[in-house]
């Protein structure tokens, strides 16, 4: 490509963005009704002395297996307790299994269904139920235009059910002030993934524990059609907001969480997404709130990423799959597989789908 074509489109996007003077957030998140932001929307954070802890919770997950009719995951789950910058031990910080979802076909309707095979079976308690994890093929909360879902999409469900799971059992190991912080927001996507997140919320203000959540990336757009995120923070930075802070975004009533976007450090350009139970919030007092991100501050002082909080870095490293581990469970199953005589059964559908990973070694990516 030319430096000439790569300057023509720089020039276009330029010519295209136009930031915004006010904010209209632009959501479509179902039942959030958002706030028309100014300066007077953005608070400062005062910071608080608290000894309460934070309990960073993420999932991982990658593909063993895959064919057009099953899909077999190596999943993770991992809490990351801190309080401030110093690491809390805990009992239980790591839950993994494997999980398989395969296709049905009962009275002509086909569905996936996936069953779950924990590496400790007392953990079993800590993942979803195998009834919550089967779906239509064409459930539209899982499925693109008018085509079936993918299976191995589908497949990651029990994850990201699990990640739901795992807090809320997760809940017995913290007291009483302490936080959950979920890597993502508390919005639910998926066909019985809300009552997961029910369950959750209700043990938490049961348990007198915050439930939150810290998105990493976030492609919410302002009415105009600019970045969200890239538009709050410019608003802060026009009206000469400094050090940390919080903005208020929007609320959703029906499913009881707030949204906001956060700065944690003071001196480095960088806004998250973060979502609160909204409940929970509304009781605490201006000190305890303020408790809460002075916490989440301490925790982001880390030079790895500054400004953002590092248990999230050390449960993303924790709970992640890696490519290495991958390849010794495809290489584990496939001497399975020879060995009990099936393989030419399963090598056939294997096959349907393993070109394009076969290109893809050849080309070296």
């Amino acid at each position: 490509m030319s430096v000439n074509i790569a300057n023509k489109v720089v020039s276009s996007l330029d010519q295209n963005m136009v930031d915004d003077e006010i904010v209209d957030p632009d959501f479509v998140e179902k039942g959030v009704v958002a706030k028309r932001l100014t300066k007077d929307n953005f608070k400062l954070i005062k910071k608080y002395k608290s000894d309460k802890k934070i309990a960073f919770i993420d999932g991982g997950n990658l593909e063993i297996l895959t064919a057009p009719n099953f899909s077999v995951h190596l999943n993770r789950l991992y809490a990351s307790v801190w309080n401030g910058v110093k690491r809390q031990k805990t009992k239980m910080p790591r839950v993994e299994y494997i999980s398989e979802t395969y296709t049905k076909t009962e009275k002509e309707k086909l569905t996936y269904k996936t069953e779950i095979f924990p590496y400790i079976e007392d953990t079993r308690k800590y993942l979803p139920k195998q009834v919550d994890l089967e779906f239509d093929s064409f459930d539209r909360t899982l499925s693109r235009g008018s085509e079936r879902a993918d299976i191995q999409f589908v497949g990651t469900m029990a994850r990201k059910f699990g990640e739901w799971k795992f807090a809320e059992m997760f809940l017995d190991f913290l007291d009483t002030g302490d936080m959950i912080v979920m890597d993502g927001s508390l919005q639910t996507h998926y066909t019985n993934e809300e009552k997961y997140l029910d369950k959750l919320k209700k043990a938490s203000i049961s348990k007198g524990i915050i439930l939150s959540g810290l998105s990493k990336t976030s492609k919410q757009f302002t009415k105009t059609g600019n970045s969200l995120i890239g538009s709050v923070n410019n608003l802060a930075k026009k009206n000469k907001v400094e050090g940390e802070w919080i903005c208020q975004l929007g609320s959703n009533e029906k499913d009881d969480y707030l949204i906001f976007i956060i700065k944690l450090s003071e001196v480095l350009d960088r806004v998250f997404r973060f979502d609160i139970q909204k409940t929970q919030y509304l009781n605490l007092n201006d000190e305890e709130k303020n408790m809460i991100f002075t916490k989440l501050i301490e925790n982001a002082s880390d030079a790895t990423l500054p400004g953002y909080p590092y248990g999230l870095i050390d449960a993303d490293r924790l709970a992640r799959v890696s490519n290495n581990e991958i390849e010794y469970y495809r290489r584990l199953f496939t001497a399975v597989i020879k060995k009990s005589g099936k393989e030419a059964k399963f090598m056939s559908h294997l096959q349907a789908i393993d070109t394009h990973s076969m290109l893809d070694n050849m080309v070296g990516r």
